[in-house]
């Protein structure tokens, strides 16, 4: 049931590494082509990542596991949560967001800070996206809502197998 360690270790090294590896190459480059093509790069690795997630959640709500594999898998599922923030951080940082008026782009803290409150659509309201990516910014509250959801069902999975057991 799920991945395999060495394909999870596979998607990490693609997921983590190489879009923040794409982030800053877009604003070392002037070549418009290139620079697109890093963002065209992280958009369709995300929705890889995205479509092997929802198939192995899928598989391991339709397999009957053992306790202990159910923990495993929850914990891939939350990290995977975390790779999606990673992700979407990324598009923050090569497009930048918006503060008091502002566009602070190249700016990792603020990045990642966007991201999460988007993520858990918190919705501070002290930063927003700019123009050209609110579609982004609101695919990400979206996938947020999904991902809850699927984390919520696989802690009820667990805790009533817990009791059965």
């Amino acid at each position: 049931m799920g991945l395999s360690w060495q394909t999870k270790l596979l998607y990490f090294v693609l997921f983590v590494i190489y879009p923040l590896r794409g982030a800053v190459f877009f604003h070392q480059s002037d070549d418009a082509i290139f620079r697109y093509g890093q963002v065209a790069f992280i958009a369709g690795g995300a929705l890889l990542m995205n479509w092997q997630f929802l198939k192995n959640i899928l598989l391991i709500f339709q397999n009957h596991s053992q306790l202990k594999n159910l923990w495993k898998e929850y914990l891939w599922a939350a990290l995977m949560a975390l790779v999606n923030i990673h992700i979407f951080s990324c598009f923050y940082y090569i497009f930048g967001v918006v503060h008091n008026g502002s566009l602070l782009e190249a700016d990792w803290y603020n990045s990642y800070y966007f991201s999460m409150v988007t993520w858990t659509t918190l919705g501070y309201g002290d930063f927003s996206p700019p123009e050209n990516i609110r579609l982004i910014a609101a695919f990400e509250g979206f996938v947020g809502y999904v991902y809850m959801a699927l984390l919520v069902g696989l802690i009820f999975t667990i805790a009533t197998k817990n009791e059965r057991q």
